[in-house]
């Protein structure tokens, strides 16, 4: 999964989860099946629980391009 997160705090960073392994990295990933963009204080508040994921992105603050499965089956983590 790449993200590419603008603002402060911002930048492109990557995460892979194979497995059973999660690992993660700064830059652009080649090949990831999903990418996630918005800011990096929207994504925050995401990961913190204080914005829901499903009215992120029905709101526009999160954008999911490629493999939207992949975006539904992560929901439930995030949440």
């Amino acid at each position: 999964i790449q993200f590419d997160l603008t603002g402060e705090g911002g930048g492109q960073y990557w995460l892979k989860i194979s497995g059973g392994k999660l690992t993660t990295g700064e830059g652009l990933s080649e090949g990831a099946r999903m990418t996630v963009r918005g800011t990096a204080d929207d994504f925050i508040s995401l990961m913190n629980g204080e914005l829901q994921p499903m009215q992120a992105f029905m709101l526009g603050k999160i954008k999911v391009a490629g493999d939207t499965n992949l975006a539904l089956r992560l929901m439930p983590l995030i949440s």
